[in-house]
């Protein structure tokens, strides 16, 4: 099992190494999850949360460390105060102008429950470190769902250009077959209503062509996609493993032994602490003992058996923290091994869809170019040639869709596994 810190550590590796230029020689997709690394306001979010939950260990852990503290003041008395002694100077109780300078050190040295905090920030902090790698897999896969229905609303533009472009050059035949009066009037209406249609088509694709754009330009910065885009091969290896150590599952199971820990720190506060201190004091008020500094050490003992309840009300709210923390751990656990099990029967039903989808392209692709043919020796009409060309289209359009589908099941499952969707090097 991969601890949750590990994968925080590794995401933070990903971000501080992995710039630009490394994302060009990544290539592909690695190349859009790099710049979303460092361009996605929400991966920066779910980042600053989890540096705050580490910054807290800190603050535990500054409880059983020693403190060093310094005061210094000044005072004007009314009147000094003064002592004569038979045959000694004058002994200053207190001076008109007093100086007072204090450096103390204190040392915790036996605090149950400042231990006991320390290790429930650790288990806080590595829970949050997990969530911040789920929000960055969860955020990863809508980037490549943008750069995919990027791809896809490209190819449909295309598709649709096309299809404006044969449906013109059947209208002119239309055209000229009915000046030289060899041709039907409805086939003109025909063709000039499929052309009004077909550029009708393309002014969607189009607009689903920059909506697309500024989609994908709000995760990375970028509205076009690299030329090697293409889909990755299917994570192999243990996959139920990888779905039992998703950042999720870690992240419930690092928060239950936060709660855990949480109670037993909150129990632990009754306990007595013991600390030591040494204290060196410098003064112009050097009373009867004359000496203008002193130093003190000694130990201290702090109890309180009772405090009006306080105490028992928080374990019993950190200990109803930690059975929900409980529950939500076995419902993670059951999601991932529901969300991997999806996820495979999807990549495969998205691989068959591809290989009939790139049939039908291929068939249609071919009805059209026949159909054309025809029509061009005067064999078919113009009607035929419509239906192949819409036909044509729309197969291409499902073809790109079908790519974009299973190309995303791919990565789909890739998280369902819980394996980075940032690969190092663009290696899977």
């Amino acid at each position: 099992m991969v601890r949750p810190r590990v994968f925080f550590m590794s995401l933070l590796v990903s971000v501080s190494s992995l710039t630009y230029s490394g994302a060009a020689r990544a290539g592909g997709l690695d190349t859009l999850l790099a710049r979303a690394v460092e361009a996605d306001p929400r991966l920066a979010a779910a980042i600053a949360e989890a540096e705050i939950s580490a910054a807290k260990v800190g603050q535990a852990r500054a409880a059983l460390l020693p403190r060093l503290t310094a005061s210094a003041g000044y005072t004007r008395n009314e009147v000094a105060s003064e002592v004569e002694l038979p045959g000694e100077d004058p002994v200053v109780i207190t001076p008109l102008d007093q100086l007072e300078a204090t450096v103390r050190l204190d040392v915790p040295l036996v605090d149950l429950g400042a231990w006991s905090a320390l290790a429930a920030a650790a288990d806080c902090r590595d829970a949050a470190g997990a969530q911040a790698m789920a929000t960055t897999q969860a955020t990863l896969l809508a980037v490549a769902q943008a750069a995919w229905d990027l791809r896809t609303a490209t190819h449909s533009r295309d598709a649709a250009a096309a299809a404006v472009t044969a449906n013109e050059r059947v209208l002119a035949r239309v055209t000229a077959r009915r000046e030289a009066g060899t041709g039907a009037a409805v086939d003109l209406l025909r063709a000039t209503a499929d052309l009004a249609q077909t550029r009708g088509a393309l002014a969607e694709a189009e607009a689903d062509l920059g909506a697309a754009k500024r989609a994908l330009a709000a995760r990375t910065g970028v509205d076009a996609l690299p030329a090697d885009l293409a889909a990755r091969p299917r994570p192999d290896g243990d996959l139920d493993a990888g779905a039992r150590g998703r950042p999720e599952v870690e992240a419930a199971r690092a928060t239950v032994a936060c709660r855990a820990r949480t109670v037993a720190s909150t129990q632990l506060e009754i306990a007595p602490t013991l600390g030591g201190f040494a204290q060196e004091r410098a003064s112009n008020a050097t009373g009867f003992s004359g000496q203008a500094t002193q130093w003190a050490a000694g130990v201290s003992l702090s109890w309180t058996p009772l405090e009006g309840g306080r105490r028992a009300a928080q374990v019993a709210e950190a200990a109803a923290a930690r059975r929900m923390a409980e529950a939500t751990l076995q419902e993670r656990e059951r999601e991932a091994l529901d969300a991997l099990a999806d996820a495979r029967a999807r990549l495969d039903a998205a691989a068959l869809s591809l290989d009939a989808a790139r049939v039908r392209r291929d068939a249609a692709k071919g009805a059209a170019a026949d159909a054309e043919a025809r029509f061009e020796v005067g064999t078919g009409d113009a009607a035929d040639v419509s239906l192949a060309l819409g036909d044509a289209l729309d197969a291409t359009v499902d073809l790109a869709r079908a790519e974009a589908r299973q190309a995303l099941a791919v990565e789909a499952l890739r998280v369902a596994a819980g394996q980075p969707l940032l690969l190092a090097g663009g290696a899977p």
